[in-house]
């Protein structure tokens, strides 16, 4: 378990510099959903700080604890497009104990299963945007791993893949959860909705402004 505590012992300074960005992004949500005369209950604020930590969760374990961003990083031998390309000895390998085996075996399902979970209470009617959420997890990952080619780190289609199927292992358990608490989920809105509100689009500019300007500064 050293790999992983030290994971996210690296990654506390980006955790640490996240939480402006979450009580900004708080704000912002407040706001727009006043300008919309839509109320902002408990759920939804815990629900959407959980959403916002499950985003920076895999943020942090990823690229949170990087070295430096620089094209001088790219290299061509990180890069492998070849699917599950030494997963069966990686397999075997974790069957054995071999920890380094198992956090890249299921590391990349685990991580992204929290994210798969909150996406889907995000969306809702998971059935009529099933394939959207997987688009979504696709692009995440697939832009997390090009970002990590420029910190010097590999670049795999196969983890691609597992952090995808991670996402859809949790969307199966929104499914589960919300068959069983119907009732809990159902006021939980975490959608503004569509609007043409000039107001509302100014700041939602601003959000994605802020989830920029995070990134790049923590990729120097």
């Amino acid at each position: 378990m050293n790999l992983v505590t030290n994971a996210i012992y690296s990654a506390l300074p980006f955790f640490i510099t996240s939480i402006p960005l979450i009580l900004i992004n708080l704000f912002i949500i407040k706001e727009k959903r006043n300008l919309l005369n839509i109320s902002f209950n408990l759920k939804e604020k815990i629900s959407t700080i959980c959403f916002m930590l499950s985003i920076l969760f895999i943020l942090g374990i990823t690229i949170g604890n990087n070295t430096s961003f620089s094209f001088s990083n790219i290299s061509l031998n990180n890069i492998n497009i070849i699917p599950f390309k030494g997963i069966y000895t990686q397999y075997i390998f974790s069957l054995k104990g071999d920890i380094h085996s198992i956090v890249n075996l299921f590391g990349n399902i685990i991580i992204f299963l929290p994210f798969g979970f909150f996406l889907s209470l995000y969306y809702k009617d998971i059935y009529k945007n099933s394939h959207k959420i997987l688009l979504i997890a696709f692009s995440v990952s697939l832009f997390i791993e090009l970002l990590q080619l420029f910190l010097g780190r590999s670049t795999d289609i196969t983890d691609i893949i597992l952090n995808t199927f991670g996402v859809f292992l949790g969307k199966l358990l929104f499914q589960y959860f919300y068959i069983i608490f119907e009732n809990f989920f159902l006021n939980i809105n975490l959608r503004d909705g569509n609007t043409n509100n000039s107001k509302i689009n100014y700041l939602n500019l601003i959000q994605y402004g802020f989830w920029i300007a995070f990134l790049i500064l923590n990729l120097k």
